[in-house]
């Protein structure tokens, strides 16, 4: 719904309230052509326009959880999987192998990039470089690492365990 606003000039409504002064009112052919070049509705804007607020995007989902490839389920036989990846501020580790960060606090958000240095079960350690970014969708895309299986991965809600 719009509102319309009609501009009177002074003089208008000098004349129109009745001012006791003849000085003040105008001649009465002049009075009716001023009110109407100056009655020109005007529209009002809206205090709250929606437009001009900033579009704000939904936070993204954070790293740290347990996370498996995206057709693997997160509901696995007796909650252990062979294919998924726990991350932690500090660690991401799969089933047989950890990999660490510099320091804890490290992984935070929803993106890393950076060196590990890793531990695997059969005695091996070696220096790894990972990529992790969750996008819009709640995808981790995980990338660098020769022990996990690499690609898109869902997080799960539930505690899920390595077999070994």
């Amino acid at each position: 719904m719009h509102k319309m606003h009609f501009a009177l000039p002074l003089v208008a409504l000098i004349t129109a309230c009745g001012s006791n002064d003849p000085s003040d009112k105008p001649e009465p052919s002049e009075a009716p052509a001023v009110a109407a070049a100056s009655a020109v509705p005007t529209e009002e804007v809206p205090a709250n326009d929606s437009s001009s607020e900033p579009v704000v995007e939904p936070p993204r989902e954070t790293l740290i959880g347990n996370w498996v490839p995206v057709s693997d389920t997160c509901t696995p036989s007796g909650g252990m999987s062979e294919t998924a990846i726990w991350i932690s501020e500090g660690a991401v580790s799969g089933a047989g192998w950890t990999c660490n960060t510099s320091g804890a606090g490290n992984i935070i958000g929803s993106e890393f990039s950076g060196a590990f240095y890793c531990g695997y079960g059969e005695g091996y350690e070696g220096d790894a470089q990972m990529s992790m970014t969750v996008g819009s969708d709640k995808i981790l895309i995980w990338s660098g690492h020769e022990m996990a299986s690499g690609g898109r991965y869902k997080k799960c809600s539930q505690n899920l365990s390595a077999p070994y």
